[in-house]
């Protein structure tokens, strides 16, 4: 079965009569092989795009173990409960090739498996990851492609009702990491003790609030198990501006958000600015380590952690973007990642969740 997948992988055909095994462990393809369309040569069985892939997935496990460990071992040892790395720490971690690793794992979880393999991959990732199978809409695992396909795989119709008396909603699963109102300097809560402003989040100038609302936020981590669409908060969402701010991609597990002061400042990430029947509202995806990918369901032009966009893009709509009714999808990262979303509603609202709290998407928010 591996030396099969592998050949389907390196687009290699059966290897026909003629071949030999000699004691240094290459296989040899003899010139009495008119039928195979390769040179004279030796074709080791780990080559090419199989051993790429294999290799760029080892890096990506190690980088991300290594990071984490150290992360969880710093916060857990620090008497307050809480520890925010040195520039020096920040620096090297920046320092790190962790832009090219996501691009090499989201290369080799888009490879199409063997239909043979698809049962044992798709299945035993979801049983480690605690894949919820009831509300997939695909529920044979080899009707999944790839573990791509099944990062980004849909829900069953009805899986996620959305709650029509709330104000605003959650826009995908996750847990709630911080919820608040944002103060009159705009300070956003990543962890205590560590903030940063909704600028520096957006790249943008931010208005003031209009009188007799207030300005709140949300914190949402999705984790790899989660279902990976996020979608529409509220009704009569417009979307005016598309900003993209490219940056690292470190993890942004709740540890690593008490270890790296403004993470969600640093990662690569695409903010968009709209408007709603309240007031403004910016939906901010931050990506993470293997989450470099983001993309929108109404803007096909728009992707994320290319080699070649490595500057801060502003993309002005000559027309507001209506993407949809509330609950209709707007995007999709390509792994876990996280959402914070910072809206304007009326100022008698009242929080429906608490931090901490595990969300679905369509569940109150505020109401």
């Amino acid at each position: 079965i591996a030396f099969t997948a592998g050949m389907k992988m390196l687009d290699i055909p059966k290897m026909p009569s003629g071949i030999s095994v000699p004691e240094h462990g290459c296989l040899w393809v003899g010139t009495s092989s008119a039928n195979l369309a390769l040179p004279e040569a030796a074709v080791p069985l780990w080559s090419g795009v199989l051993w790429s892939g294999l290799s760029a997935l080892l890096a990506a496990i190690s980088v991300f173990a290594l990071v984490l460990a150290y992360t969880a071992w710093r916060v857990c040892s620090s008497p307050e409960g809480t520890y925010v790395s040195t520039p020096s720490t920040v620096r090297f971690l920046r320092s790190l090739p962790l832009r090219w690793v996501s691009r090499q794992t989201g290369r080799l979880a888009s490879l199409q498996l063997p239909l043979l393999l698809r049962g044992v991959v798709v299945r035993g990732y979801a049983w480690l990851a605690g894949v919820d199978w009831a509300v997939c809409a695909r529920q044979d695992p080899r009707e999944y492609s790839s573990l791509q396909d099944f990062f980004t795989r849909e829900l069953r119709p009805h899986a996620r009702p959305v709650d029509a008396r709330a104000a605003v909603v959650s826009p995908c699963d996750g847990t709630l990491l911080r919820c608040d109102v944002l103060g009159k300097e705009g300070w956003i809560d990543q962890v205590k003790g560590c903030q940063y402003r909704l600028g520096e989040l957006v790249g943008t100038a931010i208005p003031p609030v209009e009188e007799g609302k207030k300005r709140c936020f949300a914190v949402i981590y999705l984790r790899p198990s989660d279902y990976h669409r996020f979608h529409i908060p509220v009704d009569g969402l417009q979307v005016h501006r598309r900003v993209h701010l490219p940056g690292i991609l470190l993890p942004v597990h709740p540890l690593m958000c008490r270890y790296v002061d403004k993470l969600h400042c640093g990662n690569e990430r695409v903010s968009l600015e709209s408007s709603w029947a309240q007031g403004r509202l910016w939906y901010v995806a931050v990506g993470s380590l293997n989450v470099g990918s983001i993309r929108l369901a109404f803007d096909a032009t728009f992707g994320s952690n290319l080699p070649d966009a490595k500057h801060f893009a502003v993309h002005e709509y000559k027309e507001p973007v209506r993407p949809g009714a509330r609950g209709d999808e707007l995007g999709r990262f390509h792994f876990g990642s996280t959402i914070v979303l910072v809206f304007d509603v009326d100022a008698k609202a009242q929080w429906c969740a608490s931090q901490g709290d595990r969300l679905v998407m369509g569940q109150a928010l505020l109401a």
